[in-house]
């Protein structure tokens, strides 16, 4: 199914019949009603992506199904207490300085359902070269790993 609610409209028109002594009969409409229905998909358990650029990171949220589908990122700390919300399909990390892995969990909702991704964990550590060269972030990994341009994510 597509992205896209279905619409349908109904309409109901009661009748009432009068039988006359000739045999021959007159409606009247005694009541009329319309109505619009919208016909939502409920959404799939999300999945996520990533992309990295240099020191940014991609994360990019899709659900395989759904209609009207919205999207939203919920970190849990170290942001408090409270998680930290993000709106829309994708977010853009910028891992640093080096900090406390971070689980990020995205979230498909629409009218009728809501499903959430499975955690991706991401930390930033820091990795020492060469002497003189100072050291190099790294994204940390805890479970599989995605290495790219010396980043490594959590998937």
């Amino acid at each position: 199914m597509n992205n896209e609610s279905k619409t349908m409209t109904f309409c109901v028109i009661v009748l009432y019949a009068i039988v006359s002594q000739f045999g021959w009969t007159e409606e009247t409409v005694v009541a009329a009603a319309g109505s619009t229905t919208k016909v939502f998909e409920s959404v799939s358990k999300p999945n996520i992506t990533a992309e990295c650029l240099r020191d940014n990171i991609t994360l990019s949220c899709s659900s395989s199904q759904g209609s009207e589908v919205t999207y939203s990122w919920e970190t849990l700390p170290p942001c408090g207490n409270d998680s930290c919300v993000h709106l829309g399909q994708m977010m853009e990390i910028h891992p640093l300085p080096p900090s406390e892995p971070t689980s990020y969990v995205c979230a498909a909702q629409n009218p009728v359902s809501r499903a959430t991704s499975d955690p991706v964990i991401l930390g930033v550590c820091s990795i020492l070269q060469t002497p003189g060269r100072g050291q190099v972030p790294i994204v940390c990994p805890v479970t599989a790993t995605l290495c790219l341009i010396g980043i490594i994510i959590i998937l």
